[in-house]
């Protein structure tokens, strides 16, 4: 059977191997437990077996640990041209990501919602919340930049678009719906507050740097088709939660985009395509209710993790148990167990809360099959391409130090000081 090896099983007092099918891989993967109770170990040997099978497969690390340790190491030698390595700590090589680059209506629509629901993220705090006409002004500069075709945009010139009304002429002319809708939303009190919240992001080189480049470099639909191997290194350690936060959701908004964009592939041609997530908690407003409900049928398969049930609010726990076709549960407290035990026919909670390291219990399909698992062992590999892989992605995809000098020599100044409607 062609598969995902993932463990031992017991079933019926005899170990098997065992195997999530092909088949149902597009029903998605929901993984979750304590820390250090196996879940990296369980992660590392899917995607071994995803690049062993020549998928295409992307890794969304918030810790980066996973895919310093456990990821890099292992990808074998004819798969390290593949690697795409999307690390904004590296702000020697960084990697541009131009959100407001979009091909389709769908694009267009999908990223006018997400982009400013990222930004807000960044810019919020349980002191400082954004009031509804920040957020409504914000979304209507966003939405008059996505829809221009005719020219190349990035987070630089939504603050243009405030600080200088002739910039905004230029794009918007004398279309009359898109003039009416910025004066319903413009006072100076309200730009002000979203040029202070926009100064205060841009402030950040790391994130100038990737989200304000003109150019993405990289394509995800070539990512998808050509199964590459893109790996997001996010670790909060050095960003910091919010800007990890951002750089995620925008990254698996997009993903989710590029997935929907095969509808015009037929199946036969889709090439599968494995997402993996951890901590995917961080990520809100990343479309993962669009990628559960939609996205398996144009072959992106989803795997999700995280520690704790409880990290889900209501909603996104209904979206992930109702959609979800694999359930991996290691150890959890009662309040986490009594929330997952519904799912399984022949187990517990209080099993659930006695679960040891590197045991599962896993539901493959129908919630009658289930069965107590030993995860694999972490892979022996007599082989470590880190480094070459780091330098040949940093050579394909990273813009060097000059081009970064040369971009922003080029870049035109925005007005400092705000000169809009009176």
């Amino acid at each position: 059977m062609n598969g995902l090896h993932i463990g031992t099983a017991e079933k019926q007092g005899r170990p098997a191997p065992a195997i999530i099918p092909d088949s149902i891989r597009d029903q998605h993967i929901y993984i979750a437990g304590k820390t250090r109770r196996g879940k990296s170990t369980l992660i590392q040997n899917m995607v071994l077996s995803d690049l062993l099978n020549g998928y295409g497969l992307a890794v969304i690390d918030p810790h980066g640990d996973l895919i310093e340790e456990q990821i890099l190491p292992i990808i074998p030698e004819n798969r390290i041209e593949d690697v795409i390595l999307f690390d904004p700590n590296d702000t020697e090589y960084p990697i541009g990501f131009n959100m407001f680059r979009v091909s389709t209506a769908r694009e267009r629509q999908q990223m006018r919602s997400d982009i400013p629901v990222a930004i807000e993220r960044l810019t919020s705090d349980a002191d400082d919340r954004w009031t509804q006409l920040t957020r409504h002004l914000f979304r209507v500069v966003v939405a008059i930049l996505i829809q221009d075709e005719k020219n190349i945009h990035t987070l630089l010139d939504v603050r243009r678009i405030l600080t200088d009304k002739t910039y905004l002429d230029k794009i918007i002319g004398n279309d009359e719906f898109w003039n009416s809708m910025i004066e319903e939303v413009s006072n100076q009190r309200t730009i002000d507050a979203l040029l202070r919240r926009l100064n205060m992001m841009l402030l950040d080189e790391q994130v100038r740097d990737i989200l304000c480049a003109y150019e993405s470099n990289f394509n995800f639909r070539e990512v998808m088709d050509e199964r590459k191997i893109f790996l997001a290194n996010l670790s909060t350690g050095n960003l910091g939660e919010h800007i990890s936060g951002v750089f995620g959701s925008l990254l698996i908004s997009k993903m989710q985009l590029t997935a929907m964009s095969r509808a015009n592939q037929k199946q036969e041609d889709r090439v599968p395509f494995a997402l993996y997530v951890d901590e995917f908690q961080n990520f809100v407003g990343a479309g993962f209710d669009k990628i559960l409900s939609e996205a398996g049928k144009y072959k992106l398969y989803l795997t999700v993790a995280h520690q704790f049930v409880a990290q889900l609010a209501e909603a996104e726990r209904h979206a992930i148990f109702g959609n979800v076709g694999t359930f991996i549960i290691f150890n959890l407290g009662y309040r986490d167990a009594n929330a997952v035990a519904h799912e399984f026919t022949h187990f517990t909670e209080d099993e659930i809360v006695k679960l040891p390291p590197y045991h599962t219990f896993t539901r493959i399909g129908e919630a009658h099959n289930d069965f107590s698992m030993t995860t694999l062992p972490p892979p022996e590999v007599d082989y470590n391409f880190s480094e070459q892989i780091k330098e040949l992605s940093r050579d394909k995809y990273c813009r060097k130090e000059e081009e970064q000098v040369l971009e922003k020599q080029t870049d035109k100044p925005a007005k400092e000081e705000p000169q809009f409607y009176e």
